[in-house]
């Protein structure tokens, strides 16, 4: 038989799969792991994308500690104002902080920033920082009754009782000779007849006079004489009056600023019954006792203020509202006194999807952005209540627990009075602070968009997930982010503590050894089918590109679809910082040059065959050292069809 030639194939090609921002599509908890976009991952903890590479979260430091408890802060007017313990501090940073005032409550109060003053609403009171002096806010004395008679048979009533307050003045015209003066605002037995009123004539007190408290009358040794709102007597309201009115208004949680031409009205709410009440124009030590609403189930209260383009945004549980402030006109009421005085008017945004987590709203590209522990993470598109489709749930990715035990937001179950969020460096962080867990949606980078033409698709918005991030309260100072602390555990002990974010890669110290701690960072690929679903493949190599700007330590592991444990790369990638240097000038009082830095690129000999999926975890736990990836390669060759 003669001999045959057999015949020869070609070599199977290799095929790459390249990944330029790995990471950037951020945590996908809903997709199965197979099925993700390449940049997504079902498992990554304490990375980000900033600048310009996927690398570790922000670190933490001890920014400044105190003697108490941190309960509130602000920062006002270049200073850092602190509540911590029993007292208050400022201080400008680097340098060490000033007690201001002392003996209040230890419980969380409310600053509220208002025509370029400092106020502390808190159960003890109402205070004020202002021209650097800390001092209890004086009450407006509204004149509640004008134009009145000595002998009792006319008044006009002009102002309303103020709630913040005890005080309320009588305004007579004084006429010759008579010396008795008949009291009017006493006819429902509210004046405390054991406090002497203050009484002025002609401006100037007097003192010369006695009071009839059986028949409410002032009689005064000498006449005041005739005048023209000339005699003003000032009393003291009975400690039951407006008592429980007064307690919700120190109690208040929330604030916001609004109505006239420049948001010249404090909004207040939180403090129960659903009731939201609003200060004078230009005059927070006034709290009219008519300027209150309630709104909506009474059982729900209020959770908080957002201002979203021209109205007002209020929030309960299960509820949104808006209010919109208008002025009388002829048309408008049949009340001729009130014609041209502003008044308010509420509407239904939503009644089906509301906040319960008063401290999560923010405002982010122009639009309300919220939690709801039912719902997930929403943002508010419009004020309108058509259809009620103005409220959109925007957390699809994150919402549920995975199969690899990453716990989605809506699993948590945490005081939803507690969590916190923050507007920062382009992203919005949600923290729930028992667990120290925060989720982080970069809108930089992936921005969410509504309008009639239809809206980005929720599986593009990118969200990412850091630990040990116990917040009590966020403080943004200039490009600064600091915290004060929850933590507390194992005699380790952060709740003195303000804590800043910064770029170094280091952690606080909670476990007590008196070092800062690493971060602990990975992120996981997700099952890549290298577009070849029907196909075993043989991966090759990996091609990982690092900055050379930071210290670096990266651990690989491989996953496949044969392998029930991740199988770690015997060599991992550790380098310094690298980079060359390229001397521009040379100046003999500045010294000044130029650096270029150059990226790293790696390469890692996976020999993974015959497999039908893989993905790759790269990770690193080592305090100083940074997880920069900024590109990624797969080179497979396709083997042959699944049978």
């Amino acid at each position: 038989m003669p001999y045959q030639q057999m015949p020869s194939f070609k070599a199977i090609p290799d095929k790459m799969l390249e990944v330029p921002q790995p990471g950037i599509g951020g945590l996908n908890l809903k997709d199965l792991e197979f099925e993700q976009e390449v940049n997504q991952s079902p498992y990554l903890l304490n990375v980000m994308y900033r600048n310009g590479s996927f690398t570790k979260r922000y670190g933490q430091k001890v920014h400044s500690e105190y003697a108490g408890t941190i309960y509130s802060t602000v920062y006002f007017g270049g200073n850092i104002i602190v509540h911590a313990g029993t007292s208050i501090y400022k201080y400008v940073q680097g340098s060490e902080p000033v007690q201001i005032a002392t003996g209040l409550p230890e419980s969380k109060g409310l600053f509220i920033i208002y025509a370029q003053t400092l106020y502390y609403l808190i159960t003890s009171g109402f205070y004020q920082f202002k021209n650097n002096v800390w001092s209890q806010v004086e009450a407006y004395v509204p004149e509640v009754f004008i134009n009145c008679k000595p002998d009792g048979t006319h008044s006009d009533v002009s102002d309303d009782f103020n709630v913040l307050g005890t005080k309320f003045s009588e305004v007579y015209n004084g006429e010759a000779g008579v010396t008795e003066y008949q009291v009017y605002g006493d006819e429902d037995n509210i004046i405390d007849w054991t406090v002497t009123p203050t009484i002025t004539v002609n401006d100037e007190e007097v003192t010369a006079f006695t009071v009839d408290t059986t028949f409410k009358k002032v009689t005064f040794t000498t006449a005041p004489g005739e005048g023209n709102l000339n005699v003003v007597m000032t009393f003291t309201l009975k400690s039951r009056i407006f008592s429980s009115e007064r307690t919700q208004l120190l109690n208040c949680k929330y604030y916001d600023t609004f109505g006239g031409s420049n948001n010249s009205r404090l909004f207040l709410a939180g403090g129960g019954n659903s009731k939201y009440v609003y200060s004078d124009a230009y005059d927070i030590s006034y709290f009219p006792e008519n300027n209150f609403a309630t709104l909506g189930n009474t059982e729900d209260d209020i959770t908080g203020f957002g201002r979203q383009y021209n109205v007002l945004i209020v929030f309960k549980p299960k509820e949104i509202y808006s209010i919109y402030s208008y002025v009388e006109t002829a048309s408008t009421t049949l009340i001729e006194e009130n014609i041209g005085l502003e008044g308010f008017k509420t509407q239904l945004v939503n009644s089906k999807v509301g906040c319960d987590a008063p401290y999560s709203i923010q405002l982010i590209n122009n639009q309300l952005t919220w939690f709801n522990s039912n719902e997930g993470i929403c943002t508010l598109v419009s004020t309108n209540i058509q259809d009620e489709r103005n409220v959109r749930v925007i957390s699809r990715n994150i919402e549920r627990t995975n199969t690899f035990g990453v716990k989605g937001l809506l699993d948590f179950d945490e005081d939803v009075n507690l969590i916190q969020s923050v507007d920062y460096d382009n992203k919005y962080f949600l923290v729930f602070p028992i667990s120290g867990n925060c989720f982080i949606w970069d809108y930089e980078i992936a921005p969410y968009r509504f309008s009639s033409n239809g809206e980005t698709p929720l599986n593009k918005l990118d969200w990412f997930l850091f630990d040990k991030f116990y917040v009590r309260q966020f403080l943004k100072v200039d490009k600064t982010l600091l915290y004060a602390s929850s933590y507390n555990y194992d005699d380790v002990n952060f709740t003195n503590s303000l804590i800043e974010l910064n770029n170094e890669l280091y952690d606080l110290d909670f476990n007590g050894d008196e070092k800062a701690d690493a971060i602990n960072a990975y992120y996981m690929t997700p099952m890549m089918q290298f577009g070849a679903v029907e196909y075993l493949k043989n991966l090759k190599n990996i091609f990982i590109q690092c900055r050379g700007d930071t210290f670096t330590q990266i651990e690989i592991g491989y996953l496949t679809n044969d392998s029930d444990a991740y199988e770690i790369d015997a060599e991992s990638i550790a380098y310094v910082k690298s980079g060359s240097a390229l001397w521009e000038n040379f100046i003999w009082d500045e010294f000044v040059w130029f650096t270029n830095i150059w990226n790293n690129t790696f390469r890692r000999k996976c020999n993974l065959k015959k497999i039908q999926m893989a993905s790759v975890l790269f990770s690193n736990n080592e305090a100083g050292r940074d997880l920069a990836i900024t590109h990624i390669s797969f080179q497979y060759q396709i083997v042959k069809t699944i049978r």
